[in-house]
């Protein structure tokens, strides 16, 4: 089914899941050997570090366009529908694709958007759903095996697009 979804055959799938099983082999004993060797707390804050430079880099931009304008896809992981209509304009201003993802309790929804080729994320909904009329994280909660199914699924038609496989994008929502 993947060397389908893909467009490749099994030998390349096989090649893939055993460079990925391979490369957490590697990472997970490191990531163990730094927390040892520097101290957990010390990789942790450099990572903290890191993370908020990049955050920092990501506020110097002067509007969702400006940051957006270089890449060649947009993963959404925001968690309200104001800020996803906000990328949803953007990338069909820039034509740039975008692949939606969200989760409440156990339950996930994928949407990939091609601009020009699939439905748009506000021809999925229309409009902005009323303040307090869905459920939320803060509300419902939410369960990690929904989280890492709907980020997969995020991840497999995010690479379809990046890979030049644009044509085997589902068309449609992943629920």
């Amino acid at each position: 089914q993947l060397a389908l979804e893909f467009d490749t055959d099994t030998t390349t799938i096989q090649w893939v899941v055993t460079g990925y099983l391979l490369s957490l082999a590697v990472i997970i004993p490191v990531s163990g050997w730094l927390g040892d060797r520097f101290g957990t707390k010390r990789i942790f804050m450099t990572a903290l570090f890191v993370f908020t430079v990049a955050s920092f880099l990501c506020g110097l931009s002067w509007n969702i366009e400006s940051l957006i304008a270089d890449a060649d896809l947009v993963l959404d992981g925001t968690d309200n529908f104001e800020t996803r209509f906000l990328i949803n304009d953007a990338c069909i201003k820039l034509a740039k694709p975008w692949v939606y993802g969200g989760c409440v309790g156990s339950y996930g929804q994928v949407l990939a958007i091609l601009p020009g080729t699939t439905a748009c994320l506000a021809c999925w909904l229309e409009e902005l759903p009323a303040p307090g009329s869905s459920p939320t994280c803060d509300t419902s909660g939410v369960i990690g095996p929904a989280v890492a199914v709907v980020a997969g699924l995020q991840a497999a038609e995010a690479m379809k697009i990046l890979s030049g496989h644009s044509d085997l994008v589902f068309r449609g929502t992943h629920t």
